[in-house]
This record gives structure tokens, C-alpha cells and sequence, in this order.
């Protein structure tokens, strides 16, 4: 166990900066190892709350952790599993998944971090027609590290080493690239403002999820997805106190979104009331880019993008970018320092990049969510290539089902 800082992930809005999501802090070190999953009752559909389950428990499965993304059970199944951010683990095994968010405690106004052991969470099979809750526990600390092999070296640097295939595709990419202008046509959805609720992981996942429809469409459909109701009938994120794209693009595979006029914003909490009758529109695929978290790196998302579109980042917001007005932005008081879980607080929409004519200087282009009033009309520029702020580590993708 160890004592923690609130100090991660996510929102960050125009006037007062929202650190969010569970006090949770817990690192690969702290996960790899032997767990025990305790699953109850199979056969539920996604309705099911696994709020506080503790049992009936009727099936125990062990996991092995490696780092960085294999998993194995003992019955011999090999899956992958992923690390999102400090927050919990996902693990895909035996045509299964498997979330929980690691567990934490309170005491007064603190928090303390388990880390051998998962707060309730969900299971279900690939189809997502049989769901089941479930709870993890660590039961063996042995070092996992160099028992299989790996994709890099125990905690990457980041960004992750750039491969010679990957570096070979990104060089042959176009110079610069802007999804609001591909031959004439604009395939992002326009700027929207969050206002006072740190909801930008679902602003960024919804801009992901309506521009890559487009683009899969030819520019045919149109759509405004409702982050509200991501706010409010997400279980994988907190509300207005901040959340994940990695987990709100697991939602729209698991629950599907729905459109604005179904439920429109409101930049407020409150309980689940999205209409029954309402359509639902289904992501699948959701990833990091780099499959892991840490893997991520320039050259693989500069690929991803201009192959499938744009994709949700998260980044750190410190004070100097409040009063962004234009130009490329670069923290001042950035520190080059090895740091392999990096802090990030705002989650945004990536939607192009490219470079000064005159300085050379690289940059990405993304859309923010804090209007057209804000920023390059409701756009930011930022350094490219150097992980500014933490911009080249956490980069997620996901595939809108048609």
C-alpha cells in the first residue's frame, strides 16, 4: 500500500482546474504479479451493478500479469491485458473481458492506494451478451518482467523507441495533414465548449468517435454524439469529476452512445436518463496506440491518424496554457526528466499536424473543448516530436461500427 496524491486524470476546464477521477495510483510494478479473479453469477446483461459485490462468488479464476501486455490463466490461455493510466487494468483472456478500477481507501481526507487489490468491476464475453461481477487480488509479488518476451525493456522511456518499420511509414506520410481540410472537405465536427464540469474525455471521445465516422463514410454521416450522456450512465468514469477515452471508448463498444437530441448537455452531473427508445451508436477496437499504455510514441500516431482518423490525447495543462491565444504552444518550464507515468489532466482531440515554414518548428493541431472564443478558434498548436506536456503518451483509438 501506498499513500497517494490527487494529481492525475481528468478535466481540466476554462476557470478552475478539476483534478478527477478515482484517488487510485497504481503503476505496473505495483500490478504485475499472480492474481485471483472472484466471479459471481453469469449470464446478466449489461445492466448489471456490480456495485459493492462481494458474493455469491462461483468461479475463481488465476491471472498472470506481464509486463507489458501479456496475460496467461491457469488453464493455460494466453490474452493481452492493458494498464489504464494509474487507474486499473483490463484484461482480455479466453474470449472474456474483464475491468475494475484498483481499489483505495479513505481515511478522514486522505486516500491510500491498494494496489494488490480491485474495487468491483465487470466481466463479460467477447459478444457482450453474458456479463458476470467479479473482484481481483494479488496473491503472489514474484517479479514478471523477463519471463516472457517483451516489447521493450521494464518502463519505457517516453515516448516508446520509434521501430525502424514504423519510422520508414511515418517518413513517407505527407509533411503536414489537416483532417478539417482533405481535398476541400472538413471531417471534424465543430468546436463545442465543456463550461464548468470536467467532462473532456468525454468531449474528446465523442469528437474521435463523430469524426472518424465521417471519414469511414465518405463525409455521408453526420452526427453530434451526447457527452452528457457519458456524464451521467458511464460506470467506467466519474462524471464531472473526470474519466479516461481509453474507458468511454470501452463504453460505446459495451453501451453504445447516443446522439444530442437525445441527451443534451448540460455540464452537470446527475443520475442516468438517457431514453430507452433512443438509438445507440457502437465503437469497437478501442486501444492505445502502441497497444499499451507506454508504447505510444510520434510516428505511430502521426500513421494512425492519417490512416483511420482523428484520436483522443490527453495532456498536461499547466498555467501558461490558460492564456494561450495562438502560435505553437510549448510549456515554458517543461523538464526533460524520465518520468515513465506521466502527469496529464486534459483530454483532447488530435485532428492534424505540421510544421512552421519559417522555423521549422513541428506541431500537432487539436481541437480543444472550451469554444471557438478560446485559443486558434477554438484550436491549439502544439510542439511535436518531444512529447510536449505529455502529449505523445497516451494517445487512444477506437473504430465506429457502422
Amino acid at each position: 500500500m501506498a499513500s497517494i496524491t490527487k494529481y492525475f486524470l481528468i478535466c481540466v476546464f476554462i476557470l478552475p482546474l478539476v483534478y478527477g477521477d478515482t484517488p487510485g495510483n497504481c503503476t505496473y510494478d505495483s500490478i504485475l504479479g499472480s492474481w485471483e479473479f472472484s466471479i459471481g453469477e453469469t449470464g446478466h446483461d449489461n445492466s448489471v451493478n456490480c456495485t459493492g459485490f462481494t458474493a455469491p462468488v462461483l468461479q475463481k479464476l488465476t491471472i498472470e500479469l506481464y509486463f507489458p501486455d501479456v496475460a496467461f490463466d491457469n488453464y493455460g490461455n494466453k490474452g493481452v491485458w492493458i494498464l489504464v493510466y494509474n487507474q486499473g487494468f483490463e484484461v482480455v483472456l479466453n474470449n472474456r473481458k474483464y475491468f475494475a478500477f484498483s481499489k483505495y481507501v479513505k481515511s478522514g481526507e486522505n486516500y491510500t492506494s491498494v494496489c494488490s487489490e480491485t474495487l468491483p468491476g465487470w466481466s463479460h464475453n467477447i459478444d457482450g451478451n453474458d456479463w458476470a461481477c467479479y473482484y481481483g487480488k494479488k496473491i503472489n509479488t514474484k517479479d514478471r518482467l523477463q519471463t516472457v518476451q517483451v516489447k521493450y525493456t521494464f518502463q519505457p522511456p517516453k515516448p516508446a523507441p520509434i521501430t525502424s518499420q514504423s519510422a520508414q511509414i511515418a517518413a513517407n506520410l505527407p509533411a503536414e495533414f489537416d483532417w478539417r481540410n482533405v481535398g476541400g472537405v472538413n471531417y471534424v465536427t465543430p468546436v463545442r465548449n465543456q463550461a464548468s464540469c470536467g467532462s473532456c474525455f468525454a468531449f474528446a471521445s465523442a469528437g474521435m468517435y463523430e469524426s472518424r465516422l465521417k471519414v469511414m463514410t465518405a463525409n455521408e454521416v453526420n452526427i453530434t454524439i451526447s457527452p452528457q450522456d457519458v456524464v451521467q450512465c458511464c460506470n467506467y468514469s466519474q462524471g464531472c469529476s473526470g474519466g479516461f477515452p481509453y474507458l468511454v471508448s470501452k463504453y460505446s463498444e459495451d453501451f453504445g452512445f447516443v446522439e444530442e437530441t437525445c441527451l443534451p448537455y448540460t455540464a452537470q452531473d446527475g443520475p442516468c436518463v438517457s431514453e430507452i427508445k433512443c438509438k445507440r451508436h457502437y465503437g469497437t477496437k478501442y486501444r492505445y496506440v502502441g497497444d499499451f499504455y507506454g508504447g505510444c510514441n510520434e510516428a505511430l500516431m502521426k500513421i494512425e491518424l492519417v490512416k483511420n482518423g482523428p484520436m483522443a490525447v490527453a495532456f498536461m495543462v499547466y498555467d501558461d496554457f490558460m492564456s494561450y491565444q495562438g502560435g505553437i504552444y510549448h510549456h515554458t518550464g517543461l523538464q526533460d526528466k524520465f518520468n515513465p507515468f506521466e502527469i496529464t489532466n486534459h483530454a483532447v482531440l488530435l485532428v492534424g499536424y505540421g510544421y512552421d515554414h519559417d522555423t521549422k518548428e513541428k506541431f500537432w493541431i487539436v481541437k480543444n473543448s472550451w469554444g471557438t472564443g478560446w485559443g486558434e478558434e477554438g484550436y491549439f498548436r502544439i510542439r511535436r516530436g518531444n512529447d510536449e506536456c505529455s502529449i505523445e503518451s497516451i494517445a487512444v483509438e477506437s473504430t465506429p461500427i457502422l
